[in-house]
């Protein structure tokens, strides 16, 4: 639930020592086969995922219950000092945020074979404008890009 001080989520105050917050921040690894979009105000705890390589401990979101460590403040693409990017709709769908999963869909044919009728009609809607605005409508994913559409498109044929 989002909080007034910051409508994406929780806003640092004080460290765990008790200390007041002065905007520094750890370091931690967020495994990409998570599944979570994770974003500034999140609540995190430590898991066991890691990047042992270079010393950083893995984090995961906090559910009920859990002994949270702290809240989200950046999600960078680079832990050798990469830039950070915003988690936007835009940087969503052109996959410039790192922390996004595609969904997938996988047909049965032989190669060399014609996708069978049925199935590229529905793929066809699913790709079309009315199918892509019916995902938006939906609310639980975002449509696909113009250009995304009409590349998937060219692999029915």
């Amino acid at each position: 639930m989002a909080n007034a001080n910051k409508p994406s989520g929780l806003t640092p105050v004080k460290y765990l020592n008790g200390a007041d917050w002065t905007g520094q921040a750890n370091m931690y690894y967020i495994d990409n086969g998570d599944g979570s979009v994770f974003t500034p105000g999140d609540l995190v705890k430590l898991s066991g995922s890691g990047d042992a390589t270079r010393g950083i401990p893995g984090i995961s979101k906090s559910a009920a219950g859990d002994a949270s460590v702290g809240v989200l403040i950046a999600v960078g693409t680079n832990p050798d000092g990469g830039p950070y990017i915003e988690p936007t709709r835009e940087n969503f769908q052109n996959r410039t945020y790192p922390l996004t999963r595609s969904i997938f869909i996988y047909l049965n044919r032989p190669p060399g074979q014609p996708v069978d009728p049925k199935s590229k009609e529905f793929l066809r809607y699913i790709l079309s404008r009315e199918g892509q605005e019916a995902v938006q409508r939906e609310g639980k994913y975002l449509p696909l890009t113009a250009e995304v559409a009409r590349e998937q498109l060219k692999k029915l044929d």
